[in-house]
């Protein structure tokens, strides 16, 4: 069996505020919901990537089944990990079903320095992605400064996504992103957070 890991190829050419999407969601309830918000374009040549929302962000999506069913997306993980001059990035739902799971996944994405951003359902998926799409298109041209700012941009969405747990508003969830700093630390703040809350009910 041939376990070479084929990278990824250098992102392709989007319009500023368009989203690539895997001709594989083509005709899907989700692809409805995602064209309701802005603009699309299909290509079937992007391998194992969902969407691309910039040319330097390659996502893939891990849904609530692919996490309790324990299928296996070690070998995309890798492929993400081996992109270069682009900034990998992982959406996985995080809910009361796949706490476990998530923590799974959320381990290997922290070893291989991948980003990984927490949504509780597909339903929020659409938003997010307009929003990277949208963050893109303020970036500077500069490349490397591009992927720092993509970081910073994405930690920024993340810091939206934890001021919806309660208790945590604006002012508590930067204090925890400036004292943790990278945004990975957060998912697991996310993580015993939520725990802590449900105990309480």
């Amino acid at each position: 069996m041939d376990t070479t890991i084929t990278p990824i190829k250098k992102g392709p050419n989007i319009p500023p505020g368009n989203i690539l999407v895997n001709e594989k969601w083509r005709g899907s309830a989700f692809e409805m919901n995602l064209k309701s918000i802005g603009r699309v374009s299909y290509c079937g040549d992007i391998d194992i990537v969902d969407f691309y929302p910039s040319e330097i962000s390659p996502v893939i999506y891990v849904n609530e089944g692919d996490l309790l069913s324990g299928v296996c997306y070690e070998r995309k993980l890798k492929k993400m990990q081996k992109v270069v001059n682009q900034n990998p990035v992982i959406i996985a739902d995080r809910n009361i079903n796949t706490i476990k799971q998530f923590s799974e996944l959320q381990d290997k994405c922290f070893s291989m320095n991948l980003t990984l951003i927490p949504i509780g359902n597909i339903s929020e998926l659409p938003q997010l992605l307009f929003q990277m799409a949208y963050i893109e298109t303020k970036s500077p041209n500069n490349p490397f400064k591009q992927r720092e700012k993509s970081r910073d941009d994405l930690a920024e969405i993340q810091l939206k996504l934890f001021t919806l747990i309660p208790g945590v508003g604006a002012k508590k969830a930067k204090i925890l992103l400036d004292h943790f700093g990278h945004s990975s630390n957060l998912v697991s703040i996310y993580q015993k957070m939520y725990l802590s809350q449900s105990c309480l009910h």
